[in-house]
């Protein structure tokens, strides 16, 4: 039996969260916290960052906000290397946990439902 790290068993309940609505950074902030013990919010910000990072150059989850009142989400227009530096300097700049609807909202992409399907299930 494969042993899950924590950051992987991060990665599948926030991939999770997406597969059911939109998410934010401040989900990833709780996720992270929580599942590392970590109560520092810089260091929550920087182990964020880096998955973040990972999951934007791998195409599981794209920034953005919701559409308001209508369903869907807009992306950003950003490439996906620059969303990643403009969400680290917001973040950096906030300097604190990220409450709701600061900073980004996420949404899962084809590729992270593709992932998501082939690990196994975290929640019962």
């Amino acid at each position: 039996m494969k042993t899950i790290s924590k950051l992987d068993e991060v990665e599948r309940v926030f991939l999770e969260d997406l597969s059911e609505d939109y998410e934010g950074v401040w989900t990833l902030a709780d996720r992270v916290s929580g599942a590392l013990g970590i109560e520092d919010p810089a260091a929550v910000r920087e182990v964020s960052l880096r998955l973040i990072h990972e999951w934007l150059a791998s195409d599981r989850i794209l920034p953005g906000v919701p559409k308001g009142d209508s369903p869907g989400f807009e992306p950003w227009p950003e490439r996906r290397e620059e969303a990643a530096v403009k969400l680290a300097a917001e973040w950096r700049e906030v300097g604190r946990f990220p409450l709701l609807g600061e900073i980004a909202w996420f949404s899962l992409t084809p590729e992270g439902g593709k992932l998501l399907e082939e690990r196994p299930a975290s929640r019962q």
